[in-house]
């Protein structure tokens, strides 16, 4: 779940302000190419009077971002640095406050504190925790600096707190400048300050390899290092994942708890619109279902409905083609023997063009070259017929005649007298 809140909340750029009593720095940094790069910055002179306007003016100079932290100097703010058991964070917190009795002689009635921890080297499952105590006063005086200029900040950052293992002496004048962090102790800061500026330039060379610096040799990497150093704290965490240790600064003046409203609101409207969904499926998915079952069925009886039609045209016309077969007149027996005994005595020159046999009737269309034939003579053997009709025609100069005849039987003949 922690996973999924980073991955929604995966912010690209965050940005940095460093407040002290006579200038006001800021920069902004984006993440590209995995590594984060300094992309703006600016400084402004201040004085009490002017320190609204002139924060409000870095802020625009350097742009907005997804994520602000602030740092700076902290009056009667307390640092110091303890070894302890890596653990969660919540039995981390335990232990912070009971090392607080034991660093800070007085710890104030109302008082806030961060802490951070980073690995130690060599030494496993042990860590080394920053912390920081802030009186609730100097943080109060921090968050009307921020709503009088109508900025607003994420988290307020101390810039030691990116003191690790690999980092145990640090100088910063304009934080903190009669002491120097050495070793776990706060020293006194030698006569000769320049003592001290092989600690700047080391944490300097930490910075430069964290970030990707502008090439503009104009930029004071030594005049930013508060600004770097409380960059490196974010980004060291992640953006999305700046622990709740560091949270020092009331609800009002950070914005990313409207960014994760935001966020929560939208989850809650696709839950809501889950929900709905659900509910709307629960009572209507039957009739929907049956609907669609519904719809294919009758897609199913038009097409069986379709085959069966063809079926019955094709099995009617054939059924009529049976029925017409069926009731056809078989024909009589004794048609056979006389249409062969036609054959026989017709002679050999006449032939038979066309022929038309029933029961009423026997038409012929015969074409003979013996225009002198006497067919009533020749079809006397034909007992049951007699000629009802004769018609001979000739083609003028043709040999060729032909004859039209008309067979009827003798009963029909007799009947009709």
């Amino acid at each position: 779940m922690k996973r999924f809140w980073k991955k929604i909340g995966a912010e690209k750029d965050f940005s940095v302000i460093s407040i002290t009593d006579d200038i006001i720095r800021g920069a902004r940094f984006h993440l590209r190419s995995k590594k984060w790069h300094l992309t703006s910055f600016y400084a402004a002179e201040t004085t009490d009077d002017s320190r609204n306007e002139k924060l409000r003016e870095v802020v625009r100079k350097i742009g907005s971002s997804d994520y602000c932290a602030v740092t700076g100097k902290v009056p009667e703010g307390v640092f110091f640095r303890f070894d302890s058991t890596d653990m969660p964070e919540k039995s981390q917190r335990g232990a912070v406050e009971f090392e607080l009795l034991r660093q800070v002689i007085r710890v104030p009635e109302k008082s806030v504190f961060q802490f951070t921890t980073d690995p130690i080297a060599g030494a496993e499952d042990a860590v080394g925790v920053n912390v920081t105590l802030y009186p609730q006063q100097s943080i109060d005086e921090i968050s009307a600096l921020l709503t009088g200029s109508g900025c607003t900040a994420d988290e307020f950052i101390f810039p030691f707190m990116a003191v690790a293992d690999t980092m145990p002496q640090l100088y910063l004048p304009e934080i903190e400048s009669e002491f120097y962090f050495n070793n776990g102790k706060w020293m006194p800061v030698p006569s000769d300050p320049a003592e001290l500026e092989v600690l700047t330039d080391r944490a300097v060379s930490a910075a430069q390899k964290r970030f990707v610096l502008p090439e503009d040799e104009d930029f004071p990497v030594r005049e930013y290092l508060p600004v770097l150093m409380t960059a490196g704290v974010i980004a060291a965490n992640g953006v999305s994942a700046v622990s709740s240790s560091l949270r020092v600064l009331p609800e009002k003046v950070r914005p990313v708890r409207y960014r994760q409203h935001v966020v929560l609101a939208a989850l809650l409207v696709v839950l809501l619109l889950v929900n709905l969904g659900w509910k709307f499926y629960r009572t209507h998915g039957k009739t929907i279902r049956e609907y669609r079952k519904s719809v294919v069925s009758v897609k199913q009886l038009k097409a069986k409905t379709a085959k069966m039609k063809t079926t019955i045209k094709r099995e009617t016309k054939d059924n009529k083609e049976i029925a017409r077969v069926v009731e056809m007149n078989s024909g009589n027996r004794v048609v056979v023997p006389e249409f062969a005994l036609i054959s026989d005595i017709l002679p050999k020159d006449v032939m038979v063009s066309s022929i038309r046999w029933n029961d009423e009737a026997i038409d012929m269309v015969l074409i003979c070259e013996n225009d002198k034939i006497d067919l009533p003579r020749l079809l006397q053997p034909l007992h049951r017929w007699q000629v009802a009709q004769l018609q001979q025609r000739q083609a003028g100069d043709s040999a060729v005649a032909t004859i039209n005849l008309k067979l009827v039987p003798l009963k029909a003949k007799d009947g009709e007298k």
